[in-house]
């Protein structure tokens, strides 16, 4: 068990994120040094260690490490751009270390770190993540769907026609997808999507605007110019296609 670049004063595989908050920037190839990344025992702090007790937030961890490495690497040595995205990274962890020993809050912080590096992505999220996405990302668009076989509308189609319409989306839009099975074990933290309860049994996308659910699209997808259309009208963006 190795821990993730997030928490080394020590160079790694990743530009590490706590040596460009406290040391001169070097650059991304610099950064990636030979040394090997240290074991969770390291851990220094008791959110350090919650964050390698948790399976969930090792992953997030990693993928952020990840992400923020290919952000880094996008910019210019001493470019503005560069000296913002590492003030943001600094402030990110400041929040981060603010929520001590807390799952839920860690696993926020780091979608929401993560929905901000790579805009377009989708997160995927479990329904009992769901609750704290939505408590710190007020502009989201949701897919509910699953790969079980009772749900005879859930299919890779309309995976596509949502990963295609997410490229097209305003950074500040948080993207992810939701799913489960089986599914006609619908969980209590993905009604608050529904507003309406209507639509129970068939895929659904859920479209938040200022902390609340603007508009319900359900059915079978399969055409993006129209799903994206009523996403941006629903979210009161104009952005062209």
């Amino acid at each position: 068990m190795y821990l993730s670049p997030l928490f080394l004063n020590t160079p790694s595989r990743f530009a590490t994120l706590l040596i460009l908050s406290t040391a001169p920037l070097a650059s991304p190839a610099e950064a990636q040094a030979d040394l090997p990344a240290a074991q969770c025992s390291r851990a220094a702090t008791p959110t350090e260690g919650a964050i390698c007790a948790n399976q969930e937030l090792r992953a997030l961890d990693t993928e952020l490490a990840e992400a923020y490495h290919h952000a880094l690497s996008a910019t210019n040595k001493d470019s503005n751009e560069r000296q913002m995205l590492i003030a943001e990274q600094r402030q990110w962890l400041t929040m981060r270390d603010a929520c001590k020993v807390n799952v839920g809050c860690l696993a926020a912080a780091y979608r929401e770190r993560l929905a901000q590096l790579r805009p377009g992505a989708i997160l995927e999220i479990s329904p009992l993540a769901l609750p704290q996405f939505l408590a710190v990302l007020p502009d989201a668009v949701i897919q509910l769907t699953s790969r079980s076989p009772s749900c005879i509308f859930c299919t890779d189609q309309d995976r596509r026609t949502f990963a295609e319409v997410a490229t097209h989306l305003p950074a500040q839009v948080a993207i992810a997808r939701v799913e489960w099975t089986p599914w006609e074990f619908f969980p209590e933290e993905v009604q608050p999507l529904f507003i309406d309860g209507s639509g129970w049994g068939i895929p659904m996308i859920a479209v938040i605007h200022k902390g609340k659910v603007v508009k319900n699209i359900s059915g079978y997808q399969n055409d993006t110019a129209a799903l994206f259309k009523a996403i941006a009208s629903s979210l009161g963006i104009r952005y062209p296609l």
